[in-house]
């Protein structure tokens, strides 16, 4: 099913984005994760730096579901995030990293159920995944210190797309520009629900574990 026939004439309520390089194997997991949920009011972008696996090919095989894919080289991270905003009509934009899954099939329909009005974020606890399989449910409430570190688990965070009018990703920031991103909409007075639901299995080792002191 080509889900864009399906979206040409209703508004769409979220738009999920990801960014990969060099990541066959958890892109492959995630798109399945997403293209299962059983809510199926969203798009799906996927924003594709260089890479010298078998990325491309995981992209070509699932290409009709989503409703742009981008391959190119690109300057890091965050400037792919950027990116990639340009493309989302979404109500909330959610951004899914390669190897990283939705909760279960029904996550993105217990999200739009449970947003309220007057939420500009969106965000809830997840469920860590160690690089041997080891799975440890992580509550919101551990990670929220906005003055120590980045206070949301940014897997889980569905954003209102109004917010990035204003407030985009900072890229003099290598690794924690999220981190800026969040602050900067705390700071503003935007308004956050947290939910004590798991939402995202996060898979440990990553980009941002890797790079811990120079965040």
């Amino acid at each position: 099913m080509n889900q864009n026939e399906d979206m040409k004439n209703q508004s769409i309520h979220f738009s999920i984005v990801t960014v990969v390089k060099n990541n066959a194997e958890g892109l492959k997991k995630t798109i399945e994760s997403v293209i299962n949920q059983n809510f199926t009011n969203y798009e799906y972008i996927i924003i594709c730096g260089e890479s010298v696996d078998d990325t491309y090919k995981v992209i070509e095989k699932y290409k009709w579901f989503f409703k742009k894919y981008i391959i190119e080289k690109d300057d890091g991270i965050y400037s792919a995030m950027n990116k990639a905003l340009e493309y989302c009509d979404g109500e909330y934009i959610n951004f899914l990293n390669a190897g990283d899954t939705f909760y279960s099939e029904k996550t993105l329909e217990f999200i739009h159920e449970t947003t309220e009005d007057s939420t500009d974020i969106f965000s809830g606890s997840i469920n860590s995944v160690s690089t041997t399989g080891v799975k440890k449910l992580k509550s919101w409430k551990e990670q929220y210190h906005p003055d120590q570190y980045m206070f949301c688990f940014h897997q889980t965070m569905f954003a209102s797309k109004d917010i990035f009018k204003s407030i985009k990703f900072n890229t003099i920031y290598d690794v924690c520009a999220d981190y800026d991103w969040t602050l900067q909409c705390y700071f503003n007075n935007y308004k956050f629900q947290y939910v004590d639901e798991p939402l995202v299995n996060f898979q440990e080792g990553g980009f941002s574990e890797k790079n811990r002191v120079k965040a």
